[in-house]
């Protein structure tokens, strides 16, 4: 679980500068502070024993002077006045900044200002390095701040984190409305945002999360108390586990949204197509919010398709790989194919219509004793049954890639109706379909049949049926 701190307030200066107008800007994207009021002031505050750091700070990017924690304070006389910070050795040369919950450095100010620029300054004088060199590495860094307003612009952009490196990072900024616009790391590590807004009781915009793997606690909390939260944008694809204490991602969004929201008007979650986000409590997406799915998802016959909800009105790719050119194969989607001109010049998909004891197999021959399947071709402008055993052949000999927009992807435990039951007066024959692929071996008072090279083929020893394929019982 995630601390918290009573809020202080530092009563003794060393130094005192004033910064006056501001003329040229800085070659580099310093981190900066720009007083959105009279007289603000800048402070860092060093928390328990961490390592010494070494800061610079400037009012035009070029002349620096030296910048200690607990003693520097930069006065900010005017509205638009800026101060800009940087460490003064370069990134090969600082291994740490803050240490741990009770070992860290914290930024003070005691009127309104905004932050932004490049976070990185801090630790390397050069703007340059993407790497986080420590644990704990800027948790607190602001926490506690009543008076910081915005960090829009400020900019994380290490894409590799190090265990609770922004943690509680914004904790307690009751005053801030906007966060930074994006967080771009990709593999995270364990609780690196943990709490890292919790009770920003102002805040309006969170950041995209762009990690699309989650790591242990690594949103615990987050933005818990966020109560004007209007959005939140997450890459992920799959929720971390709440159940088992020894799973990579953990407690990954534990109450990350914990009262978030109450009081936006029609908050959204934006996330990828394939998200489930069938729960809807605090720890995934609360009850009330509405749901934005992005990006295409794509759907081959490699990869099982187990999703449990429908996904309304996305853009979806299909890819298929034939084996043979003409030669008909097993189809079965959860979701609708309209046939277009430019798909039929591709494939031919056809309806299974009966079973007839005469007439001839679908595009094969056919075992003995085994009654043939009648099928009929869509035309243009038709439109496949999602959970519906089909046929499908390649016309043009190459493998089948599509796109479609505005598609309803169906959960695929829906019955839609699945299968298709086809009888004649002797037998009863059941076409099954599969998402998820499976091993078929005989069974005794049935008989299973596979189509393969376009024709209906006996199982009698065990077969392994591809997702997105039906098979076909005799009973």
């Amino acid at each position: 679980m995630k601390k918290f701190f009573t809020k202080m307030i530092l009563l003794f200066f060393v130094s005192m500068l004033t910064v006056g107008a501001l003329g040229a800007m800085p070659d580099k994207d310093y981190l900066c502070f720009t007083a959105e009021k009279l007289g603000a002031t800048v402070m860092l505050k060093k928390g328990g024993t961490p390592s010494d750091v070494i800061l610079e700070y400037s009012t035009d990017g070029s002349n620096w002077l030296n910048f200690f924690a607990n003693s520097t304070t930069v006065i900010l006389a005017n509205v638009g006045d800026k101060v800009y910070l940087r460490n003064k050795n370069e990134a090969k040369d600082v291994t740490t900044f803050s240490q741990s919950d009770a070992d860290n450095y914290r930024f003070l100010f005691t009127s309104s200002v905004s932050v932004s620029g490049n976070i990185m300054s801090l630790i390397d004088k050069n703007v340059e390095s993407t790497t986080i060199p420590c644990d704990y590495c800027f948790c607190n860094l602001f926490g506690g701040s009543l008076t910081l307003t915005s960090a829009a612009d400020l900019k994380l952009p290490a894409t590799t984190l190090a265990k609770e490196c922004y943690s509680c990072m914004f904790i307690d900024c009751t005053a801030l409305t906007a966060a930074p616009a994006i967080l771009p790391a990709t593999t995270l590590a364990k609780e690196c945002y943990s709490s890292m807004f919790a009770f920003c009781t102002a805040l309006e915009t969170a950041p995209k999360l762009k990690a699309e793997t989650l790591a242990e606690s690594c949103y615990q909390q987050m933005f818990q108390g966020c109560k004007k939260l209007k959005s939140v944008k997450v890459g992920f694809t799959k929720w971390g586990d709440l159940s088992d204490s020894g799973a990579t991602d953990y407690r990954a969004t534990y109450l990350w949204l914990n009262d978030a929201g109450k009081e936006a008007t029609n908050p959204t979650f934006e996330c990828p197509a394939d998200l489930d986000t069938e729960t809807r409590d605090d720890s995934h997406v609360p009850a009330g919010w509405t749901t934005i799915r992005i990006g295409i998802l794509t759907l081959d016959d490699n990869n099982p398709y187990n999703v449990t909800i429908d996904i309304e009105d996305i853009k979806l790719k299909y890819k298929r790989a034939f084996t043979e050119t003409g030669k008909y194969e097993a189809l079965y989607l959860p979701f609708s194919v309209t046939m277009t001109e430019d798909l039929l010049d591709k494939v031919t998909i056809a309806k299974i219509y009966m079973v007839s004891t005469k007439g001839s197999v679908a595009g094969g021959s056919q075992d003995a004793g085994v009654n043939v399947v009648v099928v009929k071709t869509l035309g243009e402008g038709e439109s496949t049954m999602p959970h519906t055993p089909y046929f499908i052949r390649s016309e043009a000999g190459t493998d089948l890639e599509f796109t479609q927009e505005g598609t309803t992807l169906y959960a695929s435990t829906t019955a839609y109706p699945g299968h298709i039951d086809c009888s004649t007066t002797m037998d009863t024959y059941d076409f099954i379909g599969t998402y998820e692929g499976k091993s078929l071996t005989p069974e005794a008072g049935k008989s299973i049949y596979v189509l393969q090279g376009g024709a209906l083929h006996k199982v009698t020893s065990e077969t392994d049926l591809h997702c997105n394929r039906w098979q076909m019982v005799k009973t």
